[in-house]
């Protein structure tokens, strides 16, 4: 049958107060909740460092997921983080995006093309070099305007055999 429960102020559980414990749950239907205030909580503990295991959460969703955000989000790893898709990725912001590392390397990659665009102007701009390779061909072209090559105190060479 049914079971009900109304507290009119709090409730505090705690389980394995003595040597630790667990609690398990099995819900063979849905799990709603609607919370006026705020979550906060911690998993692993606070004091020391966590034994192997310990801080971990796994869950594994067979089905998909949806989180709508009212204000900001931010995610903060102290080690790496990887986002892994077996289809397509989309990553989408109505203003600016940054991608930025303080230190080490850059690295896109594309298993066939890589396309970039903007809708105005585009700088790529090193601090000190940059190469371009190409196997094949490297076509620089401008459909409504020219293409203007300048070095202050450098040369320009064209047709060079490397």
């Amino acid at each position: 049958g049914d079971y009900t429960q109304k507290i009119g102020g709090n409730i505090r559980t705690k389980v394995g107060y003595k040597n630790g414990g667990n609690i398990e749950e099995e819900i063979n239907g849905n799990h709603a909740y609607y919370i006026k205030g705020y979550v906060r909580g911690n998993v692993g503990p606070l004091e020391e460092s966590a034994a192997p295991g310990e801080g971990d959460i796994d869950i594994n969703i067979t089905g998909s997921k949806t989180e709508i955000i009212g204000k900001k989000s931010i995610i903060f790893s102290e080690d790496d983080m990887k986002i892994i898709t077996n289809n397509d990725l989309y990553v989408t912001s109505k203003n600016d995006m940054t991608i930025a590392t303080t230190s080490g390397i850059m690295s896109f990659k594309s298993g066939a093309d890589l396309d970039m665009r903007s809708q105005t102007a585009m700088i790529i701009k090193s601090e000190i070099t940059i190469e371009i390779n190409s196997v094949v061909q490297t076509d620089i072209i401008t459909t409504a305007g020219n293409i203007n090559i300048d070095t202050p105190s450098g040369i320009i060479e064209l047709n060079k055999d490397v």
